[in-house]
């Protein structure tokens, strides 16, 4: 039992000789630290912000927004949109209800309502949008049947409602043609799909008019740098997938490569890399930008003493292993090995 103690106490002290605890900062490294951070910010690249008035901007307000034909190979081919079938019956279509031989019943001029429904005498309100017209009469047809025998009835279409839609694609959550029903602007398009999904480049969205095609800088529209316009029918919009990736390798939980969705910290990579793992060395992450190499502390960077750089596409993080936490690690693992062979005499 006296060796088993001496053993766990030995251990004890090996740890506490391993741990990196006790570690501060010089203030030379503190500084050294703080350049590092520095040159990595310096790098950064800022957006190009065009003016709300500027006569080059495809989204003036004082204007109907133009869009200039796009020099390069990508969706240089206009797409058409699937036209609705022409005996489908949509909102805003004029209708002519006749039920043969009962006037009384029959109606002119019927409108099909913004909830898709028309309303009878008798019957009252049914909905028919969507439906064909022979599919209506069946359906109007099916409601008389309860006052009345075999009732027929004809519709004719008397004026076509033209359906105004804008497609929205791409990197959005939920990817749908979306019908303008009065005004609808850039944003709200965007809104109705869902928002950008995780991969989606806010900066570059390609909005389609006429087959000629725009780049869009949402995050401009959205903080009111570039107006909202409003769109027509058959515009088109698609987010791209953003290109702008970070590798977080080495001693993390989980090693990969992260997506830059519009501004990503080495905290926040760090994070998405889900921590360091038992035995990473918060002290020493190398980070890699343009082929060149910066060592950065991560405890400096955590407690606020230095900045928390902003990454850009292509930085790679790499966090090494702690020498004293490996040590620190196998003694523990040895610790059960070296006092099993005391227990029987306990």
């Amino acid at each position: 039992m006296k060796l088993q103690i001496l053993l766990l106490t030995i251990c004890a002290v090996t740890i506490s000789a391993c741990s990196s605890s006790t570690y501060k900062p010089s203030a030379s490294e503190t500084a050294s630290a703080a350049r590092t951070v520095d040159a990595l910010n310096s790098g950064s690249v800022s957006s190009t912000t065009v003016a709300a008035n500027s006569t080059n901007n495809p989204f003036s307000a004082t204007a109907t927004p133009r869009y200039p034909a796009s020099q390069e190979p990508v969706f240089t081919t206009k797409v058409a949109n699937t036209p609705t079938a022409s005996n489908r019956l949509t909102v805003g279509d004029v209708l002519d209800v006749n039920v043969f031989k009962v006037p009384d019943l029959s109606a002119k001029d019927l409108t099909v309502e913004s909830s898709g429904n028309i309303s009878l005498p008798l019957v009252g309100s049914v909905p028919v949008a969507g439906l064909s017209i022979s599919q209506a009469e069946q359906r109007i047809t099916q409601r008389l049947t309860q006052f009345m025998q075999s009732p027929q009835v004809s519709i004719s279409r008397t004026n076509k409602a033209i359906e105004k839609r804008v497609t929205v694609e791409g990197e959005v959550t939920s990817p749908g043609v979306f019908p303008i029903k009065g005004n609808l602007s850039f944003l709200q398009a965007i809104a109705l799909a869902r928002g950008l999904s995780s991969s989606g480049d806010s900066k570059n969205v390609y909005f389609y008019r006429n087959g000629q095609r725009s780049i869009v800088d949402l995050d401009q529209v959205r903080t009111g740098v570039m107006p909202d316009p409003q769109l027509r029918g058959d515009d088109r919009i698609v987010v791209i997938r953003s290109e702008k990736r970070v590798t977080v390798e080495g001693e993390v939980r989980t090693p990969g490569v992260f997506p830059i969705t519009d501004r990503l910290t080495f905290l926040q990579a760090i994070a998405l890399a889900q921590g360091l793992s038992d035995v990473g060395d918060s002290r020493k992450v190398f980070f890699y930008r343009n082929g060149q190499r910066f060592l950065v502390n991560l405890d400096l960077v955590r407690n606020g003493t230095i900045a928390d750089p902003q990454l850009l596409g292509d930085d790679r993080i790499v966090v090494m292993k702690d020498g004293a936490k490996v040590k620190e690690k196998k003694i523990l693992e040895y610790i059960p090995v070296l006092t099993s062979p005391f227990t029987i005499f306990n």
